[in-house]
């Protein structure tokens, strides 16, 4: 329960971009989760709530690992919390200037889960329409194209 409430301190506090006051709780809810029993999909919602912490204060170094863990964890899930990690990890790895075609099939594949979830992630679903209008495109000519 101290794990949960802890993880949703941290995710109040990143929805309200108060994202270095949301870091010592996604630290001490992952604590909790670790050494509990917390399920997989649990920490790797912690993990996701930890990586948009850092990602909100441009760690984006520290970010990304954070990210990959969760998307790890959620075993192939395809919900809100996965699609969200998945679209922190595509804005993460972008900023940072790497694999931009990960990025772009992160972005499509967060956008195609969010579309099938409806109307309460219309928003999530139209932030991704924007995020991947802003990428290059250079990432969305593929293997058949040039890349950066």
């Amino acid at each position: 329960q101290t794990g949960l409430a802890e993880g949703s301190i941290a995710n109040a506090l990143v929805f309200l971009a108060r994202y270095d006051e949301a870091l010592p709780h996604a630290v001490e809810a992952e604590r909790i989760f670790v050494n509990g029993s917390a399920s997989r999909a649990g920490q790797a919602w912690i993990h996701g709530v930890h990586g948009e912490a850092l990602l909100g204060l441009h760690k984006l170094d520290a970010a990304a690992p954070f990210l990959e863990q969760a998307l790890s964890m959620f075993d192939g899930a395809e919900d809100g919390n996965s699609a969200y990690a998945m679209w922190m990890l595509a804005r993460a790895l972008h900023g940072l200037g790497k694999n931009s075609e990960r990025v772009r099939e992160l972005a499509e594949h967060s956008h195609k889960i969010f579309a099938s979830l409806g109307a309460p992630e219309a928003s999530h679903r139209a932030a991704v329409e924007q995020f991947m209008k802003s990428l290059s495109p250079a990432s969305a000519r593929g293997a058949g194209g040039a890349t950066r």
